[in-house]
């Protein structure tokens, strides 16, 4: 394997540096741990997709159980019922972790369990970025041409955040989404846009049956297991699971990898010519702190705050949830004044029973059943899911501990919430109830869940890139810190901030850019 090109992870960052290598006549070696769905809830989904007709409510409620709403502000996001892909302490990467976040260690990373939104990056959001929005328009147009796609072109939306040339295709929208979105767009103004959410779902197969926000049994949602299969299925790539890379060592011409198995044990050590590392922001931080052996150091590491939100639309009823692709269907984005002038983002979905659980925990209503009796004013609700630039967000401490566990050092994950965003998260959504009033909706703002850090899992910044790196632990415009000139951090670590509008086209974007750039 000397002189290979590797690639860590098997998320969004490495599946786009996958496609650029491949592009440009390299055949990569992706390194991944690769959990997977249990093989027992795996073929419950299975029983689902291939029955045509009556589901076993069984099976529906095992898929589609989360018992995490209990005592929290909101629920923590599932797959048919399981958190296999929340990378809790391990034998192999032990974790001390107060946080809502979890590094992943799945086979596709978080898009086994995303909703698809796909917005790009806009200049607004970039001041202190040492690469403009046009170094990224290649990589846009390219991602967005090799992944099923769902949005509408020509709407307000595409005036503001360009489709880059793809022409997606329409989900069917209920009655009062397509009343809500007929208003948005005749709302008038530059800094506040609307139209039909843009997500990573192969809208021609939907078949509507509700269980989007559990996981969806016909791989409707574009989840980049599916991607990397297709890879390995054409023998483009090699692919190597259970595989946790621990350091990489810089050698005269190249780096070596140094990894452990699931069971924490010595595998023997990889020489590559060059390594992509897209483990994830955590995940790739922890590689880096590792290789430098940066003990005791807090690293600093940013999110983009989440709040979720009741909106009533008097005039309009949704539908039943089982008749509905229960995605985001309506993206709203407004520049606010309360945000610095940068974008925040609305996605907008028809009212759920997670909804109403949270509403019920947030008014303290306790086991009283509001479902029957709120049915009238619920059927003219809608849920806002609300995120703001990380300038206006809370922010994570990320420290690799001396103390070992199996031989392994410990992370340590500490939120670091401040009342100062809470107040901002308040003032940035009056400030949009104010826009939204336009559109005849009111945003509930008493009954809004301010989510804790992590909560949308839209981090990164840990290792920003810099025109000019003064820091071991920046990174200029390809990724390269002072580790290695061999080693590009391709993910969402390498940030110097997070928007507010979606991550995953703009991680992959970026790692596009960069592979693309880097000698090979």
């Amino acid at each position: 394997m000397d002189g290979r090109i590797a690639i860590i992870g098997s998320g969004p960052a490495a599946l786009a540096t996958a496609w650029r290598l491949i592009a440009r006549g390299v055949r990569p070696l992706v390194l991944d741990v690769g959990d997977k769905l249990p093989s027992d809830i795996a073929a419950q989904v299975a029983e689902l997709r291939n029955t045509h007709g009556y589901w076993r409510q069984s099976v529906v409620d095992a898929l589609t159980y989360n018992p995490t709403p209990k005592g929290q502000a909101l629920p923590k996001k599932l797959v048919f019922g399981s958190d296999f892909f929340h990378g809790k302490a391990r034998v192999h990467s032990p974790l001390l972790n107060d946080s809502f976040i979890d590094p992943t260690f799945a086979f596709g990373g978080y898009t086994v369990a995303w909703g698809g939104a796909m917005l790009p990056l806009r200049q607004a959001d970039m001041a202190d970025w040492p690469i403009a929005e046009q170094d990224l328009a290649d990589g846009f147009a390219q991602v967005l041409g090799r992944m099923a796609f769902s949005g509408q072109d020509g709407d307000a939306l595409a005036g503001v955040f360009p489709l880059y040339g793809a022409q997606p295709q329409a989900l069917k929208l209920s009655a009062q989404a397509r009343a809500v979105l007929a208003r948005l767009q005749r709302m008038d103004g530059a800094a506040m846009v609307g139209g039909q959410s843009r997500l990573a779902v192969k809208a021609a197969e939907c078949r509507y049956c509700g269980m989007c926000l559990t996981g969806c049994p016909f791989g409707v949602i574009q989840t980049f297991d599916q991607l990397f299969a297709a890879l390995i299925r054409q023998d483009l790539i090699d692919y190597i699971p259970s595989v946790v890379v621990t350091r990489v060592v810089d050698t005269q011409g190249g780096v070596t990898v140094h990894a452990v198995d699931a069971r924490g044990q010595p595998l023997a050590p990889l020489p590559m010519s060059k390594v992509f590392m897209a483990a994830g922001a955590i995940g790739s931080t922890r590689i880096a702190l590792e290789s430098m052996a940066l003990h005791g150091l807090e690293v600093t590491m940013l999110d983009s705050q989440k709040f979720a939100v009741p909106l009533l639309v008097p005039e309009a009823e949704t539908a039943a949830l089982d008749e509905l692709n229960t995605l985001p269907a309506l993206f709203a984005d407004m520049q606010l004044r309360s945000a610095g002038g940068h974008w925040a983002h609305l996605q907008i979905s028809s009212f759920s029973s997670y909804a109403l659980d949270a509403m019920k925990q947030k008014l303290r209503l306790g086991p009283l059943r509001l479902d029957p009796l709120a049915a009238p004013l619920t059927r003219r609700m809608m849920v806002g899911w609300g995120g703001l630039h990380s300038d206006q967000s809370d922010r994570f401490g990320l420290t690799l501990l001396r103390a070992h566990s199996h031989g392994r050092p410990v992370l340590k994950i500490q939120a670091q919430p401040t009342r100062e965003t809470r107040s901002r998260t308040r003032r940035a959504m009056h400030e949009m109830a104010r826009r939204l009033l336009g559109s005849r909706m009111a945003m509930l703002t008493p009954a809004a869940v301010i989510g804790p850090p992590g909560a949308g899992f839209h981090f990164g910044g840990s290792l920003p890139m810099r025109a000019t790196p003064h820091s071991p632990l920046h990174t200029d415009t390809q990724g390269r810190m002072a580790l290695s000139r061999h080693v590009h951090v391709v993910d969402s670590a390498v940030f110097p901030s997070i928007p507010a509008t979606t991550m995953v086209l703009s991680v992959m974007a970026n790692a596009w850019r960069i592979a693309g750039e880097a000698a090979l």
